[in-house]
């Protein structure tokens, strides 16, 4: 007979050398060149990197990516990694071996989004896919090690069940964490029942159903969710493990659905929960299933679970978590890192670290990038012109009166020096409005000689 776990071992370490194109030899965090990186990331959580041929081609030629397009110059090579469960292990493997080299990517994936190869407003759901996946290692080692040998390396290719994912997530006791307004006997269902199985993301085009789930379960995968899907930006499968039914059956699978936001501003619970259904995703589960939402909301204060109810919120649990500083399974090094990603605003002067290169780039675009006056100065000169040009117009001593006294105040926090010059400036604009009287109707014939008629 053949040794099963003696071929997956060797499986997986063939796949560890060919994914990072080395020999035998231990790399270390400070070994990890870009072209490395991103086919650790490529095959774990799959960021996006269509824009970034010369990446693309090293992942093509010395990293097992898969090219998808060459443009017929073959300036423009586009490169991805499908599922491909030997690899994710091995990546898998890798990065949890040493927090330094987690720390690393997430690092460079910062370095990436700030040049613009990665859209910024994916930072949310490339660091939420990060936070699931650690909790999804550490939760694997949970299962498999004892807990007095919990430093020896293992495969992670092992289901865990759903309970142990959430505590590992949350720090909490599974009694402690709240799941909102779904009822004790679906609680119990999703926590005693439900079971779990990835190590890696894929992106979808599609809304999935039942089956889609199932084949997401044989593959070990999670989902990040199509563009524009209602309610949720990634999913994953749970499998309701029955005693019952011991063999896989569609009607006992289910979802965990995650909703993911990175706005500095909090959450509106009652606009946003009502979405966060099966029905509003139109995804198609036994409709006696419950199941879960999780809240990944990276910058909001804690707010109460105080979801609107429906008809179905007896079969959902919610999980809210709000900030990072909720999420157990972080480190203080990869909460920093995750933190740096989260806040990146792409700005071509902040590509490089040289101080030359960001003075030259604002020399260039000098409207695009704020003046040495002070904000506060700026929005007081244009309060105070727009007061100017209101009163040219303006008929009626009252309104004259209104607005100098609104010109007194947008230009009271100046030096008492400058009085004189909001006296002239009153005076002026007085004698402006008398002479709009005298000469409105010449003005207009004036304004029309900017576009004087053909003779």
């Amino acid at each position: 007979t053949h040794d099963v776990e003696r071929i997956v071992e060797e499986l997986i370490t063939t796949a560890e050398a060919k994914l990072l194109c080395r020999s035998s030899i231990e790399l270390g965090a400070n070994e990890l060149t870009e072209g490395r990186i991103f086919a650790l990331l490529g095959s774990t959580i799959q960021p996006q990197l269509y824009p970034a041929s010369k990446l693309n081609s090293e992942l093509v030629s010395s990293h097992v990516a898969h090219c998808l397009y060459i443009d017929q110059v073959r300036e423009r090579i586009v490169a991805d990694y499908p599922s491909q469960f030997a690899f994710s292990a091995a990546a898998n493997g890798f990065l949890a071996s040493d927090e330094a080299r987690w720390v690393t990517c997430i690092e460079q994936l910062a370095v990436v989004l700030r040049q613009g190869l990665i859209s910024s407003s994916n930072a949310g759901e490339l660091a939420s896919r990060i936070i699931l996946l650690l909790a999804m290692q550490q939760t694997m080692r949970k299962v498999v090690l004892p807990p007095e040998d919990n430093t020896e390396s293992i495969d992670y290719i092992y289901s865990v069940p759903l309970v142990d994912f959430l505590t590992t997530l949350t720090g909490l006791e599974a009694d402690k964490i709240n799941l909102g307004a779904i009822s004790k006997e679906n609680r119990y269902t999703l926590l005693t029942e439900g079971h779990i199985f990835w190590n890696h993301f894929i992106n979808i085009t599609f809304t999935p159903g039942p089956d889609d789930f199932m084949q997401f379960l044989y593959r070990g995968l999670a989902v990040q969710c199509k563009p524009n899907q209602v309610g949720f930006d990634q999913l994953f499968s749970i499998y309701l493990k029955r005693e019952s039914n011991p063999e896989l059956n569609k009607d006992d699978i289910t979802f965990c659905g995650v909703q993911v936001k990175n706005a500095k501003s909090n959450v509106n619970l009652k606009k946003e929960g009502p979405k966060w259904t099966d029905k509003s995703g139109k995804i198609n589960i036994n409709a006696l299933n419950p199941y879960l939402v999780i809240l990944i909301d990276c910058h909001g204060t804690i707010q109460e679970n105080k979801i609107p109810t429906s008809d179905e919120s007896h079969r959902r649990g919610t999980l809210l978590l709000f900030g990072l500083s909720q999420i157990s399974c972080l480190t203080t090094a990869i909460t920093e890192a995750l933190e740096t990603l989260l806040a990146i605003d792409p700005d071509i002067a902040s590509f490089s670290n040289d101080p030359e290169i960001e003075k030259y780039v604002k020399s260039v675009l000098p409207c695009a990038y704020p003046t040495r006056i002070s904000d506060q100065k700026i929005l007081q000169k244009r309060t105070f012109d727009s007061t100017r040009s209101q009163a040219s117009n303006a008929k009626g001593k009252g309104v004259q009166q209104n607005l100098d006294d609104k010109s007194d105040v947008m230009l009271g926090s100046e030096s008492s020096g400058d009085h004189g010059q909001n006296e002239t400036a009153k005076t002026k604009t007085q004698d402006n409005i008398k002479t709009s009287k005298r000469t409105g109707n010449k003005s207009k014939k004036q304004r029309g000689r900017l576009f004087p008629q053909k003779k």
